[in-house]
C-alpha cells in the first residue's frame, strides 16, 4: 500500500480529535515533546491543496481589495467576530464558580471567551474541491465570486504550510474548567514559592492557555460539517496579523460571475502565470456536477 493510502486510512478511522488532544497535553509533564507529537499527528490530515471561495458584490472597493490581495499573494485573516458562526472560536466553556476558589481564578470571568477569541485572526479553508454547491451558494454570493487554490507543502506555500490545521466538528462545546483548574493550581504553587523567596517573577512551565488558543480555535459545531474546513490562525500581536502569503495554485470562475471580474480574474491569473477555470453546469448527466472548464491564456 502506497505511504499516501495508508495517511488517508489511518485518517479516516482516527478523526481529528482535539479534545483527546488536550487532555494529552494536561496529562504529561512535558509538555513542548507532547505538543511536537500532537502537531505531527495534526499534520497527517492537512491535503495536497485546499480551496478557499471569495463573493465579489456591489462593493467595489471591497472587491478591489480582494483582486489586489490574490495578485499580492496573500490571504485576508479575519477577526471570528465577522464569521457567519457565533460560536466561532467560541467552541469551549468553563465553570467559573470552580475557578474562583483559586487565587487567580477571578482572570476567567465572563470576558474571558470573547477576549480569548480576540487574540487572534483567521483565515478558511476547503478541502471540498470546486463542485461544492452549498460552499459556492453561501461564500461567493450565489456562485458570482471565485475560488482559488492553494498547494499545502512547504515549498510552494512556506508560511500557510506549518500554520493550518483541519477543523474539528462537535455536538457540543468542550468543558475546559479541568484544564484550568491544574493551570490555576501550578500558578498559585508557584506564586506562594516566588513569595518565600522574595522573587518577582513567577517562571510557569504549564501552557495549557495557548494549547487551549491554539487547537480550540479549530473546533466547530457539527452542522458546518458540510464545509470540510482548514483554517490558519495569526495572533494580533505580530505584525501584519490580517495578511499571510499564500502562492495561489489555480483560479475558478463561478458560472454567474460578472464579465467585468471574469476579465479582472484572467489578468490576474496571466499576471501570476497560474491557470484559471470557469465553472459551467455540466447538463448531460445524470449527475449535479459543476466542471471547470479551462480558460487558455
Amino acid at each position: 500500500m502506497q505511504l499516501n493510502e495508508e495517511r488517508e486510512k489511518y485518517c479516516r478511522e482516527n478523526p481529528i480529535d482535539y479534545i483527546k488532544m488536550l487532555d494529552i497535553l494536561n496529562q504529561f509533564p512535558n509538555q513542548h515533546e507532547t505538543w511536537k507529537l500532537i502537531y505531527r499527528t495534526a499534520k497527517l490530515y492537512i491535503p495536497e491543496r485546499v480551496y478557499k471561495y471569495y463573493s465579489l458584490t456591489p462593493d467595489n472597493h471591497l472587491n478591489t481589495v480582494k483582486f489586489n490581495t490574490l495578485e499580492n499573494k496573500e490571504v485576508y485573516l479575519s477577526h471570528s467576530n465577522d464569521f457567519n458562526d457565533p460560536f466561532d472560536n467560541r467552541s469551549f466553556y468553563y465553570d467559573f464558580d470552580v475557578l474562583k476558589k483559586y487565587k487567580f481564578g477571578n482572570w476567567f470571568d465572563d470576558d474571558f471567551i470573547e477576549e480569548n477569541a480576540n487574540r487572534a485572526r483567521i483565515a478558511s479553508f476547503s478541502k471540498s474541491g470546486v463542485n461544492n454547491f452549498p460552499m459556492w451558494a453561501h461564500y461567493s454570493n450565489n456562485h458570482q465570486g471565485f475560488c482559488v487554490s492553494y498547494l499545502t507543502d512547504n515549498n510552494h506555500n512556506n508560511e500557510l504550510s506549518p500554520s493550518i490545521f483541519p477543523v474539528q466538528y462537535i455536538e457540543g462545546r468542550i468543558n475546559i474548567t479541568p484544564y484550568l483548574e491544574k493551570f490555576l493550581k501550578q500558578l498559585e504553587n508557584q506564586y506562594n514559592k516566588a513569595i518565600k523567596r522574595n522573587q518577582n517573577e513567577i517562571l510557569l512551565s504549564d501552557f495549557m492557555l495557548v494549547w487551549i488558543n491554539i487547537l480550540t480555535c479549530n473546533i466547530k459545531e457539527k452542522h458546518w460539517e458540510y464545509e470540510q474546513e482548514f483554517r490558519v490562525m495569526k495572533p494580533v500581536n505580530v505584525p501584519r496579523p490580517e495578511f499571510m502569503k499564500a502562492n495561489p495554485e489555480a483560479i475558478y470562475i463561478g458560472y454567474k460571475c460578472k464579465a467585468e471580474y471574469k476579465i479582472k480574474l484572467v489578468n490576474i491569473a496571466f499576471n501570476l502565470d497560474i491557470p484559471i477555470y470557469e465553472m459551467k453546469l455540466n447538463t448531460v448527466t445524470e449527475k449535479f456536477e459543476l466542471v471547470p472548464k479551462r480558460i487558455y491564456l
